[in-house]
Order: structure tokens, then sequence, then C-alpha cells
């Protein structure tokens, strides 16, 4: 067999399990994750969350997982614990903060989301297709990102939390500068069982704590990849296909998988 059908054959072979994971959810590792702190709110509960998004790949907020057994499905992040419609939820983007004070009014530059989900299923890692373990849940689309985005969160409390948008970029009420300031606590760390991150609002006086986890997908809420501006390739793109794809031809998977529930 010569070099050029062994190359045509590893190629066949590349884009054949590369077609088959498109459009399914995966995990973001803690290392995406990054916990800023602030010379007057220097303690771990006032840390700024923020997330550095795969190039090329769409985020969704959904609920943590603590069992695979009960309840089934995960409880719906929307209502439960956060609300989850059109223009309740969304992000900042890290690259129109730097001269912001937490404290002033930048309500102007949140992105809102606008509500849309889909149904993803949680994969335990023992689960076989004679023995499925699998929970499901709803995850909101966020949006698609491209390389080098970085961004905090923006939700709205339920009402019988209060209501309020709250961030991860925001001051938190700390007794002595923010006693109005409705968001007490912030932090994260946590993993569910699917390996999942936990992002942890303290909400109200009594410090109600609420949870999100997010996850990615590659493409739009579509599953399609958006076109670049101005006819220029698409930042990080093809990067991120080459680096799949050589993650596929070693055989390895560096993030679990999620698969899609559609």
């Amino acid at each position: 067999m010569n070099m050029k059908t062994i190359l045509a054959i590893l190629a066949a072979t590349a884009f054949s399990a590369f077609a088959g994971i498109v459009g399914d959810y995966y995990q973001y590792d803690a290392s995406a994750f990054a916990g800023e702190q602030r010379p007057e709110q220097n303690w771990l509960g006032a840390q700024m969350i923020s997330m550095d998004v795969h190039a090329g790949a769409s985020v969704w907020l959904a609920n943590y997982i603590n069992s695979w057994y009960w309840p089934q499905p995960v409880d719906d992040l929307n209502s439960a614990t956060f609300q989850m419609g059109a223009n309740q939820y969304g992000y900042l983007l890290k690259s129109e903060l730097q001269n912001v004070d937490p404290g002033s009014d930048y309500s102007g530059l949140i992105h809102w989301a606008d509500g849309r989900s889909k149904e993803i299923t949680y994969v335990n890692d023992s689960s076989t297709a004679d023995n499925p373990v699998t929970n499901k849940a709803t995850a909101y689309y966020l949006d698609y990102f491209g390389k080098d985005d970085s961004i905090y969160f923006v939700m709205t409390a339920i009402p019988k939390d209060g209501g309020e948008v709250v961030d991860s970029f925001q001051y938190v009420r700390d007794g002595i500068y923010n006693d109005d300031t409705f968001l007490a606590s912030r932090v994260y760390g946590t993993k569910d069982i699917a390996g999942n991150t936990r992002i942890n609002f303290g909400l109200g006086t009594d410090n109600t704590r609420r949870e999100f986890v997010a996850v990615w997908s590659e493409g739009d809420y579509d599953g399609n990849t958006p076109e670049p501006p101005s006819g220029q390739p698409l930042p990080g793109a093809m990067t991120s296909t080459v680096l799949m794809l050589g993650t596929l031809l070693a055989g390895k998977r560096l993030r679990r998988r999620v698969r899609n529930g559609r």
C-alpha cells in the first residue's frame, strides 16, 4: 500500500469520526474559567468569574446534575433557578469592559440571549449500549463565539428570589461598601457528577444559592458555522478543526462527551 493510499484512508477515517461528533455537546474543562479578585473586594466569594470560549463554538447554559437517576430529566434551569426567557440572561464581553467600573451602570453592554433551548443528554463514563447511564437537561442557547472571546455571565433571578439581574462582573454585597447590592456572593470550582463546573450565585439578604453550568457545541444554534465577516477566515476555525482531528487520530478524548438529545 503506497503512502498516497494510506493518507487517503487516514483522511477518510478522520472525516468520518469528526462528522460523527458535530452537533454534540461538551463540558468546559476547569482551565476555561477564571476567578479574578479586586483590591477592594479581595475575598473568595467576591471574585469576578469569566470563561474563555472555545474558538468557533456556541455556549449553552443548563442546570447541573447531581444524580444519574433522579430527577429525570434534571430540573429545568428556567423557573426553578433563574429566568431563562428572551432578554433575561446573556453575557458581557471582557474586551468591552476594560475601562468600566463594576459599580457603574454598564447595562448597555449586556448581550441578551433570545431564550432558545434544546434538550441535551449527560452521559456517564460507565454507560454502554446495553446499560446506558444517562440523564437529560434543557440547555439554553447563549451565543456563538469566535477566537479569544472571554465572557461574564448575566442572569435574572426568579421572582421568589427577588427577580433582579445579576452578573459575574459586578461588585457583590460586602456589608460595608455595597449594602444595597442584591448579589451577596459568587464562587465556582465545584464539579457536578458529569464533570461540569458549577457557577454559584448567592442572592438576596439570605444568600440563597443558585447554580448553573456551561456546555459548548460546535457551530451555532442549528449547528451551522456562521459566515466570517468581509470574506475573512473565521478566527480559530481551522486551528480548532485541525486540533480536533489530531485528537481523534490519536484516539484520545480530552473532554467527556455529552450527546445531543435531539
